[in-house]
């Protein structure tokens, strides 16, 4: 896999983005009296947050050579963020790319991690609500620096400031709004140069580095989308 993304990739993760768009309009009644609006706002912007942090090793992790301890430990975390904010279908596909990501960077230096990933905003439309159920969209921008072994060991790292639109369903589970269907699509990529280093030493680095997760068009991706 690489991170220039196929068509097919793409036009499924538009389709995907439209979809909701349109089960809001076509389904659902504009803010429902009695749900706050910054309760949605606030569930959909953690899951941005754990979405796009979820790739990102503690220091003491070397890229590769997780120990089984380490490991473990990972898998966990990643699954503890996710089951605190994602249900339903969105959670079951975001666990499978995330801890797949995991099994694959605990003995593939290869793999690609995000050094940092920092929300810079969150803009939100207003919401349609209908009974327990929302759509949430909106557009973000995400500050993410990258990072990835070459095969002869070094680490090269490129990022920068990432636009994407995003579109959630939510579902009120008890007394708690839970995400249950997420897509997104990029909107704008503007790269940081202060952020790239040693790309020399591989000339096609987008070759070596698969995407993590749903696949969305942009090069090169925000890891956790």
């Amino acid at each position: 896999m690489k991170l220039t993304r196929s068509f097919a990739a793409r036009a499924a993760a538009v389709a995907a983005v439209a979809g909701l768009a349109l089960f809001g309009v076509a389904s659902l009644v504009s803010s429902a009296a009695g749900v706050n609006p910054h309760d949605l706002e606030a569930v959909a912007t953690r899951a941005i947050e754990v979405n796009n942090r979820s790739t990102m090793l503690p220091a003491a992790y070397a890229p590769g050579r997780l120990t089984a301890d380490q490991h473990r430990s990972l898998r966990a975390t990643i699954q503890s963020s996710y089951v605190g904010v994602f249900a339903g279908p969105a959670l079951a596909n975001r666990l499978n790319g995330f801890l797949s990501w995991a099994d694959r960077i605990a003995a593939d230096p290869s793999q690609p991690r995000a050094l940092t990933a920092d929300i810079a905003s969150v803009s939100f439309d207003p919401p349609v609500v209908s009974g327990d159920t929302a759509t949430v969209t909106g557009t973000y921008v995400l500050v993410e620096k990258q990072a990835y072994d070459t095969p002869s060991g070094v680490t090269a790292t490129l990022g920068g400031r990432y636009t994407n639109s995003f579109a959630m369903e939510l579902s009120k589970r008890g007394a708690v709004w839970m995400v249950t269907g997420y897509s997104e699509q990029p909107v704008d990529f503007a790269a940081d140069p202060s952020m790239s280093s040693n790309l020399d030493v591989d000339p096609n680095p987008g070759a070596t580095k698969p995407p993590v997760g749903d696949p969305q068009p942009i090069d090169p991706a925000p890891l956790g989308n």
